[in-house]
């Protein structure tokens, strides 16, 4: 993007978005996950898991943001690669609960670890004192719109 005294939204939000699933991708490739069969969603609930402990189906929609049923697709090449395992609830043997394995906490740890030393390495090789510091900054501000719930109906913003 070519350096304006005003930015268009439209045109930051595509930016962003691309720039964003291209560093996915990337961190995806480095991490060797493609190999494995694993999606960028499928990661994110194994993190989430990791994070959370044990969660129902249900919890583990709401939290995706998709249909139970997206997460029960997406479950599916977890257990069978024996990184996550689901069972009754014991208090509520309707209720679902999934949770990670050893063999998940261990995939997940190098995973994270082999992302975070390619990060590293490429802001290190990439980016001066300056541009890290902006780059902080930045995340900031994209962690701020990520946990961004709800907008005005019709798209207005402020």
């Amino acid at each position: 993007m070519d350096t304006k005294d005003e930015y268009s939204t439209s045109d930051v939000a595509m930016e962003l978005a691309i720039a964003v699933s291209r560093l996915q991708a990337r961190m995806k490739h480095e991490a060797g996950i493609a190999e494995r069969g694993i999606t960028a969603s499928q990661l994110a609930m194994l993190k989430r898991l990791d994070t959370e402990g044990e969660l129902s189906v249900s919890t583990l929609a709401a939290y995706e943001h998709v249909s139970q049923q997206a997460i029960t697709q997406r479950l599916e090449l977890l257990r069978s690669t024996g990184y996550v395992t689901q069972h009754a609830d014991s208090k509520d043997r309707r209720r679902r609960l999934v949770g990670l394995t050893d063999e998940g906490h261990a995939f997940l740890a190098h995973v994270t670890a082999s992302q975070t030393t390619w990060l590293a390495h490429a802001i290190e090789y990439a980016l001066d004192d300056g541009e890290r510091g902006d780059l902080a900054a930045a995340t900031t501000l994209i962690e701020r719109i990520a946990a961004t719930e709800s907008l005005p109906a019709g798209g207005d913003t402020r």
